[in-house]
């Protein structure tokens, strides 16, 4: 998979976390997009291209998540430490693969809540 640029897609993210994770992307000069219900069944490398969408869908989700692509390791790492930093807590990560990059954002939401809910049993 070649990359051209990073971005990161914010699902169901809103108000003061909003800001505060908006904060840190401009500030690491990351580009970000805020991704509605009704774009939830797209496929991802469609979602990469799509900024601050609304509405609703059938195969929608309501939890918070977040996809990173692009972004290195130190990227990700430097991030995910800055997020913590600022108390904001995002339990729904996941980087762009390979592997899923053509699902939908609903089957990485449904993929991520069944590893999420076995880790934490």
């Amino acid at each position: 998979m070649k990359i051209k640029f990073e971005k990161v897609l914010l699902f169901n993210i809103t108000g003061e976390k909003l800001a505060g994770i908006a904060v840190i992307l401009t500030s690491m000069g990351i580009r970000f997009s805020c991704i509605g219900a009704s774009e939830h069944s797209l496929p991802i490398t469609d979602l990469l291209e799509i900024t601050d969408i609304g509405g609703s869908d059938s195969n929608s989700f309501d939890d918070e998540m977040l996809l990173m692509f692009g972004l290195r390791d130190s990227k990700i790492n430097s991030f995910l430490n800055r997020l913590k930093e600022c108390n904001i807590k995002i339990d729904l990560k996941a980087v762009a693969t390979e592997s899923n990059i053509n699902w939908s954002a609903f089957k990485l939401y449904e993929e991520l809540k069944k590893e999420h809910l076995a880790l934490n049993k």
